[in-house]
């Protein structure tokens, strides 16, 4: 007699497929940009374990690069690649990995010029009117990828007002009742985020002559335009004198120090909605579903290709606020001083 069975043995591996993995987040407020490229791996045994080895993740060559910007008339008006025009380089950056492996990485980078809707006060290197598209080819094995995105436009401050006779302009941050951040929007971007940077310094009255200058970040939050269009009013509400309460939590009493008041920066960064998604969809979930769906806008590839800027502007503290800083009953322990200003 002859038996037959068939083998319940499955190679979940499967025949090795190069996939190229794209991370490129073009910055319109500087000129350099970088593009990182990755391939995706699958091995037997412990995947963590394959990615702490640099030869899972890197190519061991250089792909080919390239990115065109399209006029409104579909016209290529400038290309920068690494074969033709050689005017995108290579440059190894150290990164610190947690899943990952550290150590020094590849990227791809290129300098960008400003743009016309560049300011005197910002200077753009993305436009609005221009599309940007990424091409990407491994020329071993023979595979490409592609992406395509839209610049932003500048955007401007309403409120709180950026108008002064002289240096700085001066905010106030000491009413309990909600004020408003007020910008108009740029086109094509669909999410600002806001934050303060308070810039000020501390002085060991031990030692007198060392001066520190430190920063600490006030996150205010974000909001989501409904429409991707330039000129339409953004709001984000906040309450001024909270400052002092975050300045309480996040600085620490020490009768040894001395500080100093410097400044406010306002710092508006906003994206187009490639990054809004991406950012949604990888951020920690609140809710009991868990599993994500994977996002990516590189056709023939998986990854991410988007765009973002950064709009800033500085203040000075007015003397109200200073007065709120000094004696207010969450810093005045905190030992600000106007004595001999830094």
């Amino acid at each position: 007699m002859l038996y037959a069975s068939c083998s319940t043995e499955i190679d979940m591996n499967g025949p090795k497929k190069e996939t190229i993995v794209t991370y490129a987040i073009l910055d319109a407020s500087k000129p350099t940009q970088y593009i990182k490229v990755n391939r995706a791996f699958l091995g037997e045994g412990n995947s963590l374990e394959y990615a702490k080895i640099p030869d899972s993740t890197l190519f061991p060559y250089l792909l080919k690069m390239k990115v065109e910007i399209i006029d409104a008339n579909n016209k290529v008006i400038k290309v920068y690649d690494n074969y033709t025009n050689f005017n995108i380089d290579t440059a190894m950056i150290y990164k610190e990995g947690t899943d990952f492996f550290s150590g020094l990485q590849q990227y791809y980078k290129f300098d960008l010029s400003p743009t016309k809707e560049t300011t005197s006060d910002d200077t753009l290197y993305l436009s609005s009117d221009y599309r940007y598209k990424l091409y990407i080819e491994d020329p071993v094995k023979n595979t490409s990828c592609e992406s395509e995105i839209s610049g932003l436009s500048k955007i401007t401050l309403e409120s709180p007002s950026t108008n002064a006779i002289s240096g700085y302009p001066l905010i106030g941050l000491i009413s309990d009742n909600t004020s408003l951040i007020t910008m108009s929007s740029s086109k094509n971007a669909k999410i600002y985020e806001v934050k303060f940077i308070f810039y000020y310094s501390e002085e060991n009255i031990n030692a007198p002559s060392t001066n520190v200058k430190k920063t600490v970040t006030w996150k205010l939050g974000s909001v989501v335009a409904e429409k991707m269009t330039s000129g339409q009013k953004i709001e984000l509400s906040y309450i001024p004198s909270s400052f002092y309460y975050f300045l309480g939590r996040s600085l620490k009493k020490d009768d040894n120090l001395k500080r100093f008041a410097d400044k406010l920066q306002i710092v508006i960064t906003y994206a187009d909605e490639n990054l809004y998604i991406y950012t949604d969809l990888t951020s920690p979930s609140n809710s009991i579903i868990q599993e994500r769906p994977l996002f990516t806008n590189i056709s023939n590839g998986i990854g991410l290709f988007a765009c973002k800027a950064s709009y800033k502007r500085f203040f000075r503290l007015n003397a109200r606020s200073k007065d709120s800083l000094y004696y207010g009953r969450y810093t005045k322990d905190l030992n600000f001083t106007n004595q001999f200003e830094k």
